[in-house]
């Protein structure tokens, strides 16, 4: 099974009262669901291990565990690298935000802005403008992520 970014995964474990049949009565259900693949690979030991759990707490009967795929409901890789977008873009608008606010303190203040310039009224100003520049990188990255991703499940 290829696993396409609107595959999700499940664990299903159940205990029935009937060892012999699967036909017997559901005591105790546990159900995961919505996982990647690599969580459910990772947490294959928890799952084996409710699963002994169950299965000391109810010696006599059928514990069962089935793990399947069925199609994402829940928040697809689409859905959040659409998140990761708009948050990306708040923090660029604050950082713009925050940028103007200090050229218009500067710009202000007419005698100092005539005396120096804004590197040397503001020695951390190349970084703030590399960190915007840096976010702005970032966000035509995911942006990019997210029109490959959709041409691939077109």
């Amino acid at each position: 099974m290829i696993a396409t970014p609107t595959t999700s995964f499940w664990v299903r474990i159940s205990v029935r009262t009937d060892r012999l049949r699967h036909q017997g009565n559901l005591v105790e259900p546990l159900f995961y669901g919505n996982m990647t693949m690599q969580i459910r690979q990772k947490y294959q030991w928890y799952f084996e291990y409710r699963a002994a759990l169950l299965k000391v707490k109810h010696p006599r009967h059928l514990v069962e565990m089935r793990w399947g795929t069925e199609e994402s409901q829940g928040k697809t890789r689409e859905h959040l690298l659409e998140k990761r977008i708009s948050a990306k873009r708040g923090q660029l608008t604050k950082a713009h935000n925050a940028a103007d606010k200090i050229l218009s303190d500067y710009e202000a203040n007419y005698f100092m802005s005539q005396a120096m310039t804004i590197n040397e009224y503001l020695p951390s100003w190349p970084k703030f403008m590399a960190k915007i520049e840096l976010k702005k990188h970032e966000l035509e990255v995911l942006i990019n992520e997210l029109n490959a991703l959709k041409q691939l499940i077109n």
